[in-house]
């Protein structure tokens, strides 16, 4: 492995496996998201916050699952070590297409609860203190695991088609076709296939001058939550859950927690 690679991929180690990055999101930003026929979709897997982060290069043994999918069916992404952008594919046809990633499973180490008080206050998921207590949890030196499930769609040519499930454990679903429907953006979250009710969902939006906003919304009873289209070049939805372990991650590695993170990034309309 050449050196730059070894770096590449001690950054990306170093950006999933440690605690500060857990609070950061995770989402697939393509260079463009409108490709004309016979363009290529490249896109970067990103981690930060406020839509600013660290690329993640290619490394295939921190994911699961990347693929592109459009109304013909769904492809591996394939590339080599430390590639940059992670995703460069030709798409086969016109229409609405879908990135999606899902990483390996991570762990970190709390050694403060304010950490942990602070990250799961921020995402919207405050009822989880009171069940650490009611559990008995201790308030130092436990762990979280967490995994990542990514998505994005781009448009190649007019973009037409429609968002689907995936199939991911968590995943956001757009119901509205961002490129080629107006007013604002419906998803609906799903976990383990089932709307996720009352559930915090983060919208990032970056504008044509670079500037970045954050507002909030929660998924009613059916997991659902309308987005504001507004003036924005791109768009980033995070949700994050958190369930208790399985019996073999607790056993194996002490985690109490497991966080599951779901992002879906679009753009503006042709």
């Amino acid at each position: 492995m050449s050196y730059l690679r070894f770096v590449q991929s001690a950054s990306l180690v170093f950006a999933l496996g440690l605690g500060p990055a857990s609070a950061h999101e995770f989402w697939i930003e393509p260079l463009d998201f409108t490709v004309k026929p016979g363009g290529a979709i490249a896109a970067h897997n990103r981690i930060g916050q406020m839509l600013k982060g660290d690329i993640d290069p290619y490394i295939s043994s921190t994911f699961e699952r990347f693929t592109l999918t459009d109304a013909d069916g769904t492809r591996p992404v394939k590339g080599n070590l430390g590639d940059r952008p992670a995703l460069k594919m030709k798409p086969e046809r016109d229409g609405l297409h879908i990135a999606a990633y899902q990483s390996t499973p991570s762990t970190l180490r709390y050694s403060a609860f304010g950490k942990f008080e602070k990250f799961v206050t921020k995402e919207g998921l405050a009822w989880v203190l009171d069940a650490h207590e009611q559990r008995g949890l201790p308030d130092t030196k436990f762990r979280e695991s967490y995994t990542r499930f990514a998505k994005s769609l781009v448009a190649v040519g007019a973009g037409a088609g429609a968002d689907t499930a995936l199939g991911l454990r968590i995943e956001l679903v757009a119901l509205t076709n961002p490129y080629t429907e107006d007013g604002p953006v419906r998803v609906q979250l799903l976990f383990e296939g089932e709307p996720a009710p009352d559930i915090q969902i983060a919208a990032f939006r970056r504008d044509a001058d670079g500037a970045i906003t954050r507002e909030v919304t929660r998924t009613d009873a059916e997991g659902r939550a309308t987005i504001p289209r507004q003036d924005a070049e791109t768009t980033l939805l995070s949700a994050v859950h958190m369930v208790e372990p399985g019996a073999g991650l607790v056993k194996r590695k002490g985690v109490v927690w497991h966080s599951l993170w779901a992002s879906l990034t679009y753009g503006a309309a042709p």
